[in-house]
């Protein structure tokens, strides 16, 4: 896999060891390479893919059942998590979809289920772009960030996320939670390398953003604060 795919995979793992077993979603799956890894090392006890077009998911049913994963598979054609009902211990996997697409099928999916198994399912999401807007939400709707990871991969920066139901207690103001990351904040106090590069991407990225947004200037102050 990818490593953008294998820190995913590895968010799944570390979940997975705070939470009973249960299963595993993979929102938008493609190829169905992180169900059936997480299959194979015995993290779900089942796995639904779902994808909007039924092109993609025929290659995903195709390659659960060359793995021989078709038993503990389904592969659903819908948008998002619509006509999936969410079950405690779920482990809802949203990766390479941009924030917003994420935020809109989980404002949905939150509403279409009752708050006790909402309550009890784990998050990890790794959006293309908007992750300020997508921590805003997980705060809105009562989810805190448990971990975060930076990561590069054939030369672009992302952030895999995981979050599970709670109140933040982060103590960040509203800019440093949405821009920063609560997670990474830490794990750059800690000189993680990875955490470092990303901020240095980040501080390029808002620098350019704050010449036509007041929010992002904000943003860049923080991070500079920080980064001293």
């Amino acid at each position: 896999m990818s490593a953008r795919l294998d820190t995913v995979w590895e968010h799944i793992r570390k979940a997975r060891e705070d939470t009973e077993p249960g299963r595993v979603i993979d929102v938008g799956s493609d190829h169905g390479l992180t169900a059936i890894t997480s299959l194979s090392a015995g993290l779900a006890t089942s796995v639904i893919c779902t994808d909007i077009n039924e092109g993609p998911a025929a290659i995903c049913r195709d390659n659960l059942k060359e793995a021989g994963c078709s038993d503990r598979a389904a592969v659903v054609v819908t948008d998002g998590l619509d006509r999936v009902a969410l079950e405690p211990y779920d482990i809802v996997v949203i990766s390479g979809l941009g924030g917003l697409n994420t935020i809109d099928i989980l404002d949905r999916a939150f509403k279409d289920n009752n708050r006790h198994t909402v309550d009890n399912i784990i998050l990890v999401l790794q959006p293309q772009k908007s992750i300020e807007d997508l921590r805003r939400f997980l705060r809105d709707n009562d989810f805190t960030i448990c971990d975060e990871t930076a990561v590069k991969d054939a030369g672009f920066h992302y952030v895999v996320v995981t979050a599970a139901a709670g109140f933040d207690q982060s103590g960040l103001s509203d800019i440093e939670y949405a821009y920063l990351g609560p997670v990474l904040m830490d794990k750059f106090a800690g000189k993680d390398p990875d955490t470092v590069e990303y901020y240095s991407f980040l501080e390029r990225t808002l620098d350019i953003r704050a010449r036509s947004n007041e929010e992002c200037g904000l943003a860049l102050s923080c991070l500079k604060a920080l980064m001293i």
